[in-house]
């Protein structure tokens, strides 16, 4: 009998001490206030590939924070996008702004550029309040490749000298108004014996602010600033 009581009260001492040790583990583990769903699992392959070089085209990854709005996420990627064309066009003309120069289309972009797009959608869950999160990533890969690049090349040279044979056209026109206009005043002024030198002057002014406005609306409708 004293054996059978020895053993009970060791088999309570055992379960006693496991429920300590087991309290004392979960004591010590980290408490996080969110438990992911493993949103790994949900970024493709090419993501986890990063940027790098084929062949003679290179590849670049985009990819923005995560956001909770998928269209908010979706927009900050296409900011991403177009910013990495415009740095792009500028490396390869080797010219700080030269992107102006070179309009590239949202077509063109999604053409011939973006090789793989998506927006994943990442699911946690805070411990607090037992509810679930959700949050927006956007990512993206580029390809640059000589083709983009000669395309680049051909469309700034092109639209340079575009602008520049403009610019040379206004200032002349814009020239022979300015001189036309001092010319006529000087003839009307000396056929008029200076009695209406006031009322020519500033008809003189006007025919000269006319062309100078006329110039700056088109420089502004062409794109020249």
């Amino acid at each position: 009998m004293l054996m059978v009581v020895a053993l009970v009260a060791l088999v309570a001492l055992v379960a006693l001490v496991g429920m300590v040790g087991s309290n004392n583990a979960l004591a010590q583990s980290p408490e996080s206030p969110e438990s992911s769903s493993s949103p790994d699992s949900l970024v493709p392959g090419w993501v986890s590939e990063g940027s790098f070089d084929d062949g003679g085209d290179q590849i670049e990854l985009l990819k923005t924070e995560d956001v909770f709005l998928r269209s908010e996420a979706s927009m900050i990627l296409a900011d991403l996008v177009r910013s990495a064309v415009c740095d792009r066009i500028d490396q390869v003309v080797e010219n700080k702004g030269a992107y102006r120069y070179v309009p590239v289309s949202d077509q063109y972009i999604q053409r011939h550029l973006i090789e793989q797009e998506m927006v994943i959608e990442k699911r946690t869950v805070d411990l607090e309040t037992n509810k679930e999160i959700r949050r927006h990533q956007g990512f993206a890969r580029l390809r640059w490749g000589s083709t983009f690049d000669d395309y680049v090349r051909d469309r700034h040279h092109v639209n340079f000298q575009t602008q520049r044979l403009q610019w040379a056209g206004l200032a002349t026109i814009l020239g022979i108004t300015w001189l036309a206009a001092v010319y006529g005043y000087l003839r009307l002024d000396t056929a008029t014996r200076h009695f209406y030198s006031r009322r020519l002057q500033t008809l003189a002014i006007v025919s000269c602010l006319i062309p100078l406005v006329v110039a700056v609306w088109l420089a502004v409708v062409w794109g020249l600033f």
